[in-house]
C-alpha cells in the first residue's frame, strides 16, 4: 500500500506511519463494526443467503435447509 500511495504522490513515510497507527486501526474496526451492524451481522462467520443471515458456523442441516428454501422460492417465480 505504501508503494501505491507513493505512486499517487503521497509521502511513503507518512503512509507507513498511518497504516501502523493505533488510531487508524481503531477507526477501521469501528467502521467495520458499524457496517456489519447496519445489516444485522453480529457474528463471524455470517453467511447471507437470499437476504437471510446464517450467523456463526451453521450445521450442515441448517445450511441445506437454507438452500432448499431458495430453490423452493425460485420455483414459485
Amino acid at each position: 500500500m505504501v508503494s501505491i500511495a507513493s505512486s499517487l504522490g503521497i509521502d511513503p513515510d507518512t503512509m507507513a506511519r498511518e497504516l501502523m497507527s493505533d488510531t487508524r486501526r481503531d477507526r477501521q474496526r469501528m467502521s467495520q463494526h458499524r457496517a456489519a451492524s447496519s445489516v444485522g451481522i453480529s457474528a463471524v462467520p455470517t453467511i447471507v443467503i437470499d437476504n437471510h443471515l446464517l450467523q456463526g458456523v451453521p450445521n450442515p442441516r441448517r445450511l441445506l435447509n437454507a438452500f432448499d428454501r431458495i430453490v423452493a422460492n425460485n420455483r414459485k417465480d
